[in-house]
């Protein structure tokens, strides 16, 4: 088993081929993978950096996604090599769940022939290179002392038989980071479903993206919003609390065992809190940088108190943050006239 799924092998979700085109590359050792593919991307759908020949190159990847058993052909080929000098790429690459035509072929070798990087990835070819991949990702981070400590705190409160628990940390510290390992442990300890919910289309795919670095190949993600649901697998979701609320009733309290919320303190909105309410997970998360309330209530009523509390102070006196400089301003203006 590993990310790149039959499912997605299949086509016929183009967002999930692309995301699986980023993981492979992301898996793999290329670095600064970014999924660029919207309307106006030149051609590029994603982008990353990887040493060739002794320096780094940036590959400029157009993925397509095919349907029953149908081919690529050459035009894709253009799309790539003229998406290079919008992304100041060296390599352009197709990338396809299916197959490339002949005439595909015969164009790469003859751009090839002129000097041009052009390289064809089948589904066949990104298949084998994940079997072949090791299971721990490329970019795996070693956690740092509290992004450790929480996680193990967090794991304390699961084996101690709590089923919430809830950590505050700046921004910019790793909470994403904490959250990716905790439940990769979790998952090493028998649990085999996640859900992981945000309240912004944006942040469930950099989200998504987050996770990769922490979890093994083995554990596959995807996203779900505008309209696309949850589903129920062994791996995890990602996605917007606004969709999975509209799907309750296709889901059973029990089919996630990981619940993970994230910017938690947006949990007392109306359809947060009926997930919440509705879901009976073996452990709730809660990450937030930002735990306060204008409105009084408390967001301890919801995943308990935080297992560790690391603030802005914290990351700058550790050396993770860097340091603010204030300066205020005055001025002999009488504002209130």
């Amino acid at each position: 088993m590993s990310f790149l799924t039959e499912e997605i092998l299949k086509g016929t979700d183009w967002r999930a081929v692309e995301r699986a085109v980023a993981r492979v590359m992301s898996h793999l050792g290329w670095r600064s993978v970014q999924v660029v593919g919207r309307r106006g991307d030149g051609g590029g759908d994603v982008v990353g950096v990887r040493g060739v020949g002794g320096r780094d190159s940036v590959f400029v990847v157009q993925v397509k996604a095919v349907m029953g058993g149908s081919y690529v052909g050459p035009s894709a080929i253009q799309e790539a090599v003229d998406a290079l000098p919008l992304y100041g790429g060296n390599v352009a690459v197709v990338a396809t769940n299916g197959d490339f035509t002949q005439s595909a072929v015969t164009r790469q070798k003859e751009l090839s022939s002129q000097g041009f990087d052009v390289r064809l990835w089948n589904g066949s070819f990104l298949a084998d290179l994940v079997n072949r991949a090791p299971s721990r990702h490329a970019g795996h981070r070693k956690l740092r002392d509290y992004q450790q400590a929480t996680v193990d705190r967090c794991l304390e409160r699961f084996e101690e038989g709590t089923r919430r628990t809830m950590f505050v940390v700046a921004t910019g510290l790793g909470k994403t980071v904490i959250a990716s390992e905790l439940v990769s442990t979790l998952f090493s300890r028998g649990l085999r479903s996640a859900v992981v919910l945000c309240h912004s289309r944006d942040l469930a795919l950099q989200l998504e993206q987050a996770f990769w670095s922490q979890i093994s190949k083995d554990t596959p993600t995807r996203v779900f919003f505008d309209g696309e649901p949850p589903k129920v697998f062994d791996g995890i979701n990602v996605g917007l609390y606004q969709t999975f609320s509209s799907y309750l009733n296709g889901i059973a309290p029990s089919d996630y065992d990981i619940v993970v919320v994230d910017e938690a303190h947006h949990a007392f909105a109306s359809g947060f809190l009926r997930c919440l309410s509705y879901l009976e997970p073996q452990l709730l998360v809660g990450m937030t940088a930002t735990p306060w309330r204008k409105d009084g209530l408390s967001i301890k009523d919801v995943f308990g108190p935080p297992v560790s509390t690391v603030s802005i102070v914290d990351g700058m006196l550790m050396g993770h943050l860097a340091r603010v400089d204030y300066r205020v301003f005055s001025d002999s203006i009488d504002w209130k006239r």
